[in-house]
């Protein structure tokens, strides 16, 4: 087999010395024959490949039908001397030698340290695929992207506010990909210019949360309308788009345009919609817009038009008319509607037209008789302001459903009468006369008779007096036994609440769930219904649930009715709770409010959600790692893991907050009357009982969103974090700006004049003049954010060079105004929209930075206006 070249060991050779393995004195041998004889399922290493492979590099697996990667190792794949395939994994850079690799195909990286890609990037003239979503953390991509002539396939993630407008250059890229870019407000407008682009998707990635993230772009380019080749536009991941540009109805190959996806609850709710796979279509929640542009008629693939929950639309383009494919029509839910052009009766293939829960329709245009030889279902249920139908319906024969439920007719329409005797009706909720009613239910047999036995519709029959109190109880409690689904079992518990049958069947079948081992939040629905509907007889079983239940989702669950209610009996049950966290903390019982709190707290924390939501956690089961010592505590040799200490009396005296997995601290924080050490990290907001806590001094608070630093900070921060500070030379009071951020999670270095800070891929530096006066901040992270422009910096009146990059900093304060000596100052890559007008007031300014933030054209040439010269930088 043959060596590979000289060229392209140098970069394994980089590669190295970035993984800190020696790997360069072995073999690296030719694998040509090899990647034809692998296949989906034969994954694992053959043994003739050499140690190198198996242990440092190892392999990977494309699946050419569906382009995605089955990973295995950080591993390469090499033919004929040259490396085709490339899988990167856990580094913090890429060697910039990776341009060496002028053979390679496809490159797939999964490293959640790195930040950015080296330009040298835009040398691999012969790749096809690049794969960068499972590279998290990137802020952006070089300019040189545009050179990758052969690049057909480009999937991107991480934390970029924008993309380059060389990505346009990409003539040959036929799917580009984002999935869970939370931070990219806009596209390019060379977009338009991917002549060879089909797919265009634009995803919310879940990840460790169960909402889908947003991708925050309200306006697509209006370049758009130039993708001659599109076929599919997902633009599920954009909950923040206001409105879909003209141009795309120039998109004349378009089968696909997703602008969202489905609440689950509103998916039972609109049952008389139903998704076919196969069907072209558009989906939407696009609930801001008010109106669909004027050429959607351009699309003349589309078959299934789906605009359910525009809450604002009110008119339809007549253009709507000439969608020739158009076989499915939804407009569910949509609040606003008010009518329906004279033209719908044009749409010459449509099957199906759904209006269900339009509450503003007022009337079905006479044109909809047109569609007898194609429409065989018309959902009307839930439109309040409909009490007739067109003569012309009689000649709809291919009908088979229709559904008028919940509307207002008061009899029977003489034209559904004289229709096909096989359609089926359902005028459910109509406020019919006895004859029209009579009429109904002999000719036709009624649909909600044949839908799904759920929670929700045996409500709807008592609602409409169809089943008494105790039918529609047993009925529930019977759907309830025979189910297997949560979902359906808690519905059923809620629906029972809300009958509001107070008898002793009711009362035994609630105990019996909370006895039982039923789910955790089935068993937390029967608590609530108990309390509700038997608040005397429930007592004795919610005292037995207090001593003998382990779950802490019931038990908090509980807890919470309990404290919204006023009652001896009911605080003396939360006594009992909280004597239960003391006991398991071993802590006295004035402080136990404070633990219950942070596990409520660490529960509803979506990451802890989504990896728990299957398993009943226990009370006090997190962080329950103590000590006698604020030593014990503080040590930090990765051996600890202790998350409080308390003093012999049993007050909790110090606690890492980090380990209940939680971004916010409970007021019930200010309980812990000799609190003296806090530590935490990802915090959003302080509480205001911080303020309370006398006998604390040690504060370490790596914030994420902050926007509130209360004045217990500042005096901690004057007392104990300035004195380093102070004897690095800074004066006393700016000392203390400097300590108030490092309780925010920010250690500062200080940088001699012949130091430069962009030396340091990241981190936090500062200088200072010869009286000790700070006269430069470098401020770069390299992982989390604060999330706030520190107001304190703006006391530092000698403060020449100001950089925050990379920190999610949204809004600017007035007060960057006071620094009157700034005259370089860096925000770039931040979440910054607007700038504040004190800082045109800064006249010694003469550079600005704010590349990378989704500032509007309008604000751009107001500073370029202002200010004499504007640096950008790459």
């Amino acid at each position: 087999m043959n060596q590979i070249c000289r060229q392209e060991k140098q970069f394994l050779s980089d590669l190295e010395i970035i993984l800190g393995k020696s790997i360069s004195n072995l073999d690296i041998k030719d694998m040509s024959g090899f990647w034809e004889e692998w296949t989906p399922t034969e994954i694992n290493l053959p043994k003739e490949l050499p140690k190198y492979l198996h242990k440092t590099i190892g392999s990977f697996l494309t699946d050419r039908f569906n382009q995605s990667v089955q990973k295995k190792r950080m591993g390469f794949i090499a033919r004929e001397g040259h490396i085709k395939e490339l899988n990167l994994k856990e580094l913090k850079r890429i060697p910039d030698s990776i341009g060496n690799l002028t053979h390679l195909e496809s490159l797939y990286v999964d490293c959640n340290r790195l930040h950015s890609l080296p330009e040298s990037l835009g040398n691999l003239k012969s790749l096809k695929v690049l794969n960068l979503i499972d590279s998290a953390n990137l802020r952006s991509l070089p300019d040189s992207i545009g050179s990758l002539n052969a690049l057909e396939e480009l999937k991107i993630t991480g934390y970029m506010k924008s993309l380059p407008e060389t990505i346009g250059n990409l003539k040959n890229l036929r799917v580009l990909n984002f999935i869970g870019t939370s931070s990219l407000k806009s596209l390019p407008a060379s977009i338009g210019n991917l002549e060879s682009l089909e797919a265009l998707n634009l995803i919310g990635n879940s990840n460790c949360s169960l909402e889908l993230r947003n991708i925050p772009i309200k306006e697509l380019p209006w370049s758009i309308g130039r993708l001659k080749s599109l076929k599919t536009l997902n633009l599920s991941g954009c909950k923040s788009l206001e409105f879909i540009p003209e141009e795309i109805g120039n998109l004349q190959s378009l089968e696909t345009l997703d602008l969202g996806e489905y609440d689950k609850d509103l998916i039972s709710m609109a049952k008389g919609t139903h998704t076919i796979n196969s069907w072209s279509e558009i989906r939407s929640l696009c609930r801001r817009a008010f109106s669909l542009p004027e050429n959607l008629g351009n699309l003349k693939t589309l078959r299934h038009l789906n605009l359910a929950f525009w809450k604002n639309l009110k008119d339809l383009p007549e253009s709507l008319s000439q969608l020739d494919s158009l076989e499915v029509l939804d407009f569910s839910f949509c609040d606003s509607l008010n009518s329906l052009p004279e033209s719908i009766g044009d749409l010459k293939s449509m099957k199906e037209l759904n209006l269900r829960g339009c509450i503003s329709l007022k009337s079905i245009p006479k044109s909809i008789g047109k569609l007898g030889n194609t429409l065989q279902k018309i959902i009307l249920g839930g439109c309040k302001l409909i009490d007739s139908l067109p003569d012309t319906f009689e000649n709809l024969h291919s009908l088979n459903i229709i559904d008028i439920q919940h509307c207002n007719f008061k009899e029977v329409p003489s034209s559904i009468i004289r229709l096909n005797k096989s359609t089926s009706l359902d005028v459910t909720g109509n406020p019919l006369n006895i004859e029209s009613d009579k009429i109904s239910l002999r000719i036709k047999p009624k649909i909600i008779d044949t839908l799904p036995l759920t929670p929700s519709n045996i409500f709807k029959r008592f609602l409409d007096n169809q089943i008494s109190k105790e039918e529609v109880s047993n009925q529930l409690i019977s759907l309830f036994k025979s189910s297997n689904s949560i979902f359906v079992k808690t519905r059923c518990i809620e629906f029972l609440e809300r009958v509001a049958l107070k008898d002793e069947r009711n009362f035994d079948f609630l105990k019996n769930i909370l006895l039982s081992k039923e789910h955790k939040f089935v068993r937390s629905a029967a608590v609530k219904t108990l309390i509700n509907l038997f608040p005397i007889n429930s007592i004795e079983i919610l005292q037995w649930t207090i001593q003998n239940v382990k779950s802490a989702t019931i038990i908090i669950s509980l807890f919470t009715i309990l404290d919204e209610l006023e009652s001896d009996i009911y605080t003396a049950l939360k006594t009992q709770i909280l004597e239960r966290y003391a006991k398991f903390y071993d802590i006295c019982i004035d402080e136990a409010r404070f633990f219950l709190d942070l596990q409520a707290i660490s529960m509803e924390n979506e990451k802890s959600y989504y990896y728990n939501r299957d398993i009943d956690i226990e009370i006090g089961v997190s962080g329950n790692w103590c000590s006698g010592s604020l030593w014990a505590l503080k040590r930090d040799d990765g051996a600890s893991h202790i998350a409080y200490a308390k003093s012999k009396d049993k007050h909790v005296i110090g606690i890492k907050l980090h380990y209940w997995d939680i971004d916010e601290i409970p007021e019930s924080i200010g309980l812990l009357s000799k609190l003296r050490y806090i530590e935490g990290f990802c915090i959003d907001k302080f509480p205001k009982s911080l303020n309370s806590l006398h006998h604390l001094r040690h504060l370490y608070i790596n914030g994420k969103g902050l926007t509130h630093i209360p004045e217990k900070v500042f005096s901690i921060a004057k007392k104990r974090y300035s004195m380093q500070y102070f004897h690095e030379g800074v004066v006393p009071s700016e000392a203390c700006v400097l300590g108030v951020l490092q309780i925010m999670g920010i250690y500062f270095d200080k940088l001699e004049k012949e130091e430069n800070a962009y030396n340091f891929e990241f981190g936090a530096f500062y200088t200072i003049n010869k009286k000790g006066h700070i006269i430069s901040i470098y401020i770069s992270l390299e992982s989390g954010s604060f999330g706030v422009f520190p107001d304190v910096l703006c006391s530092l009146k000698y403060l020449k060079e100001l950089s925050l990059a990379y920190c999610d900093i949204e809004i600017i304060p007035e007060c960057i105004g006071n620094l009157t000596s700034l005259e370089f100052l860096d925000l770039s890559w931040n979440l910054i929209k607007e700038i504040p007008d004190s800082i045109f007031r800064l006249k010694n300014l003469k550079y600005l930075i704010l590349e990378g933030n989704p500032i509007s054209q309008a604000v751009l040439n107001k500073i370029n206006q202002s200010f004499i010269t504007r640096y950008s930088s790459d």
